[in-house]
């Protein structure tokens, strides 16, 4: 829920928020579908308060800001401890050992905070200053809960994001604009690494990483009602909580893993257009995406016939799509719209990300991806 106070003269809008959740979730299946579980599960809850706050014209004329804020407390327990193996009919044997996957009943304790800053300033009325930042941090401790004591893992996995841009808008007229923006990238992660091949001893271990995006892009209107849009961003993917930490279960993070980079263009046309009580939009777009350091999720094999997911950086992938949409709409009574996308997402290391060997799949779609 959310309480709170609007149109005041320190603030259009202050509200405070309290979300509570519980989540319990049977696992079926593995990361292959041949793999079936029987009594595996999950369940967790979390608690997450929040804050918004917004006001225009703050201090002075065209001085806009807005902020968001919430943390998010949030405990999930994994329970593998069957002694059953299961296939999908729901017939069972007897195992050696207990656990499906692995033998475990452990609880992950998690602490998120996120906050936005967007700041706008308009200066007469054909120039906007922009100002955002992105914050992002997180800590998992994890705790075994399978003998009577509770054992915590010596050493928890800890994240900073930051990523503060700002831009600058040209509005000379209503025909057409011009934006130019800078962004910087902060990244720092703090987790164990394993020492030796068995995983068997681990030290902590810390990295940061620190990169500058920017871009550029434009409207103009042709015609009254079509529309031209281009943009390019030199962007940076920095990786997610499960990319680099995994989820305990059957996902393994890898602390390590780099962020992307990619170089983004992209061109749209749209035409939106009223006759009477009768509207009418479309709009078609082109994408060419050059990525590096592409994260791609693979599976592992664990031995025994047992799986799990892990996550890589894959050299350079290249990606060429479009788009294409269409509404209509008559009155306040009837609309009805639709649209379509194929994204072919391609190989394009010529040689293997491990060695020197010609890759054979180069020029090749990318793996469990759709591309309509």
């Amino acid at each position: 829920g959310k309480m709170g106070i609007v149109d005041k003269k320190w603030a259009d809008r202050l509200m405070l928020g309290f979300t509570y959740s519980h989540m319990y979730k049977e696992i079926q299946t593995g990361v292959r579908q041949e793999i079936v579980y029987g009594e595996k599960h999950r369940k967790g809850h979390s608690l997450m308060p929040s804050l918004e706050y917004s006001k225009r014209g703050l201090f002075i004329k065209g001085l806009d800001v807005a902020l968001t804020a919430n943390y998010n407390k949030n405990a999930t327990t994994n329970i593998d401890t069957a002694s059953y193996k299961y296939n999908w009919l729901g017939d069972r044997k007897l195992m050696n050992s207990p656990g499906e996957q692995s033998n475990q009943y452990s609880r992950a304790d998690n602490n998120n905070w996120n906050g936005t800053l967007t700041v706008n300033y308009r200066l007469a009325k054909i120039h906007m200053l922009t100002f955002n930042h992105v914050l992002n941090t997180f800590r998992r401790s994890n705790t075994s809960l399978l003998a009577k004591m509770e054992s915590e893992d010596a050493i928890a996995k800890e994240t900073h994001k930051n990523i503060s841009g700002l831009s600058y808008r040209l509005m000379p007229s209503d025909n057409w604009n011009l934006s130019v923006f800078g962004k910087y990238y902060s990244l720092y992660v703090a987790g164990p690494m394993a020492t030796t091949t068995n995983q068997d001893d681990y030290v902590r271990t810390t990295r940061n990483m620190n990169s500058i995006g920017y871009g550029a892009a434009g409207t103009y209107f042709i015609l009254p009602g079509l529309q031209a849009k281009l943009s390019y961003e030199k962007a940076y993917r920095l990786p997610t909580i499960e990319e680099m930490f995994g989820d305990e279960d059957l996902e393994m993070g890898d602390i390590s893993i780099k962020p992307e980079s990619s170089d983004n263009l992209n061109f749209n046309l749209s035409y939106n257009r009223t006759f009477g009580r009768h509207s009418v939009y479309m709009e078609g777009g082109v994408i060419y995406r050059n990525t590096k350091d592409y994260i791609q999720r693979n599976i592992a094999d664990l031995s025994g016939g047992k799986y799990a997911a892990k996550y890589i950086n894959y050299g350079k992938v290249l990606t060429k799509g479009y788009t294409v949409s269409a509404r209509y709409g008559f009155g306040n009574w009837v609309s009805i719209g639709g649209n379509f996308t194929k994204m072919d997402v391609r190989d394009n290391m010529k040689t293997s990300i491990s060695s020197s060997a010609e890759n054979l799949a180069y020029k090749e779609r990318m793996p469990n991806l759709r591309y309509m």
